[in-house]
């Protein structure tokens, strides 16, 4: 099954092009990506975190530009992006609603629907991370 995934990802790639450009997409950069604009859900993604088999196409990631993944990357490995910008970050790859939960330092709330649940910092980050890795490693899969 995951070999089928795979498969039909990288025929969606093919027909998006090598870049985005070549598609009509117009590729943003990770600081537009999760700019001041406010947040507008799309279609709902499962609120536990991807199984590592899983691969999916994201279209918010596919609005990056390959070397704008890689920075964003390596920012969240580095720690350089704050907690606003990495909860923006948040909802804006996994379509939910994340608050800040009262009295507490590093707990947010994540609202999909009618589901909630509550994470730390590290968790909302590593998410992030495990999101932006499995589409860079299908990316480079793609282009082989």
């Amino acid at each position: 099954m995951f070999s089928a995934l795979i498969k039909r990802f990288v025929r969606h790639l093919k027909k998006l092009g090598t870049s985005n450009n070549e598609a009509g997409i117009k590729a943003v950069s990770w600081s537009e990506f999760i700019g001041e604009t406010p947040h507008k859900p799309a279609a709902s993604r499962p609120i536990s975190s991807p199984a590592p088999a899983a691969i999916y196409f994201n279209p918010v990631l596919a609005s990056l530009s390959p070397d704008d993944n890689e920075i964003l990357i390596r920012r969240l490995d580095s720690n350089q992006l704050d907690e606003i910008r990495l909860i923006q970050l948040y909802q804006r790859l996994f379509s939910c609603e994340v608050n800040i939960v009262r009295s507490h330092v590093h707990l947010y709330e994540v609202r999909v629907e009618h589901q909630t649940e509550t994470l730390k910092f590290t968790d909302l980050k590593s998410r992030i991370l495990i999101d932006l890795r499995q589409y860079q490693s299908a990316m480079s899969q793609a282009q082989v």
